[in-house]
């Protein structure tokens, strides 16, 4: 039964291609196979557009839907088709601007997926104005998924590749820092999501803490940096300022009990107590 130009039909998951590649973690894939190994349904339907001249159908809603049932088919070879909500096909501005929609008002999504989709638009042409119109949000909204003209492309790029903050990269780039130290910042920014050294919210918090310090600016370049490094550090810094504590505290508590021994002769003070009391 088709309603004005929407449909749903059982299609198999072969022919169905997403238009975009969202950021969707393995924990909330494995939520959604669980539900279906349960033999129950997802809560929301997988969307997709028919092409026009070939077999094959654009996913434009639903990728971690789409994502959990391709890992079902993989594990038990049960869904190698899926019920989808099936609509006319529109064109490319069209089917990013539904994704967006879902994006923006229906599930969490991640602040650089947001931003990959936007700046395509916006480099197909689309005015920012019409993407805020045709979402329901503000123009200001749109523009906040911007990526500012000073960041390096390089930085941007590796970010894409790393799972990388831009929100952090923008804070990095507000900071009243030379523009050499700010790279800095930035490469740490962008390493892989696992690395130890990448530079987090927490981090970047303390940072802003270290910069607030007085005569901070008055350092010179390498000074500053190594106070940075101390605050992208600053677990290790603690321990170290920690242990240093710690074992000054532990040498003037050995220097109180020599200087105890050498000063309380417990004879002395039993013959002094014994001639007082003959005295009474």
């Amino acid at each position: 039964m088709k309603l004005d130009g929407i449909w749903m039909e059982s299609i198999e998951l072969d022919k169905i291609v997403p238009i975009y590649v969202e950021n969707v973690s393995k924990r909330a894939v494995e939520k959604m196979v669980k539900i279906l190994e349960g033999g129950d349904q997802l809560s929301s339907h997988v969307i997709v557009e028919k092409d026009r001249t070939e077999d094959k159908y654009w996913l434009v809603a639903g990728y971690p839907e789409y994502l959990a049932y391709k890992k079902m088919n993989e594990m038990h070879k049960r869904c190698p088709k899926i019920f989808c909500v099936i609509q006319r096909y529109s064109n490319e501005t069209e089917q990013r601007i539904k994704l967006l929609r879902r994006m923006f008002h229906h599930q969490t999504t991640k602040w650089l997926d947001k931003h990959m989709l936007i700046d395509q638009m916006v480099n197909s042409g689309v005015k920012v104005v019409t993407i805020a119109r045709k979402l329901g949000v503000t123009q200001a909204e749109i523009e906040n998924y911007f990526v500012h003209p000073d960041i390096p492309f390089d930085i941007i790029k590796k970010a894409r590749e790393n799972e990388g903050s831009l929100i952090n990269i923008e804070k990095i780039r507000k900071l009243p820092i030379h523009s050499m130290l700010k790279h800095k910042l930035y490469q740490r920014a962008v390493l892989p999501k696992r690395h130890p050294a990448r530079l987090t919210t927490d981090k970047l918090q303390k940072i802003k803490w270290l910069l607030k310090r007085d005569y901070f600016n008055d350092l010179g370049r390498e000074d500053q940096w190594e106070m940075l490094q101390q605050a992208l550090d600053y677990r290790g810094t603690l321990e170290n300022i920690w242990d240093l504590d710690i074992e000054r505290r532990l040498k003037r508590m050995s220097q109180g009990e020599l200087i105890l021994k050498f000063t309380f002769d417990p004879d002395s003070y039993n013959n002094d107590l014994n001639f007082s009391d003959l005295i009474n």
